[in-house]
């Protein structure tokens, strides 16, 4: 019982507690500041027709893409653009048209390897979860097609930063 008190007092286990503490003093900013970044979501109404062939020049390199998934689709117009700033464990509602919205939450971000884990409440979807990149789109085709039955896609896109 003595030994193990003196090797409570002892020089070696002095500095490794205040290493322990100092480690847990500099960790504990650093997950702030995780938690209080804000990511920033954008989030595109595109419309898909079969009654033109104009594609908007914004939709150029995901126009292919989507004609991969429907040859019928021709033209490719967006119909608006939204943005919101969202703390990581927060969620935005973005309303995309008619009465039609998205509810995107940010549920964390890898300090590693940048990547966003989202969690998407999309009108006629249901709920849905994914991890992106920062700066790339994730489109999400809807079941949603207005009166002139073009088709609602969703583009999603996360941008790191403050």
């Amino acid at each position: 019982m003595i030994q193990g008190l003196a090797l409570l007092n002892s020089p070696v286990r002095t500095i490794a507690a205040m290493l322990a503490i100092a480690c847990a003093l500099l960790a504990k900013p650093a997950l702030a500041r995780a938690e209080d970044e804000k990511i920033k979501i954008t989030v595109i109404s595109v419309l898909a027709s079969s009654r033109h062939d104009t594609i908007d020049k914004r939709l150029k390199e995901l126009a292919p893409q989507l004609k991969k998934k429907n040859s019928d689709w021709t033209g490719f117009e967006v119909e608006r653009q939204l943005c919101d700033s969202i703390k990581v464990g927060g969620s935005a509602t973005f309303k995309l048209m008619d009465d039609c919205k998205v509810v995107i939450e940010v549920k964390e971000r890898d300090p590693k390897t940048g990547c966003i884990s989202l969690v998407v409440k999309a009108d006629t979807l249901g709920e849905f979860a994914y991890t992106c990149c920062c700066e790339k789109f994730v489109p999400v085709i809807t079941r949603y097609d207005t009166k002139n039955k073009d088709r609602l896609i969703i583009a999603i896109m996360t941008k790191c930063g403050k």
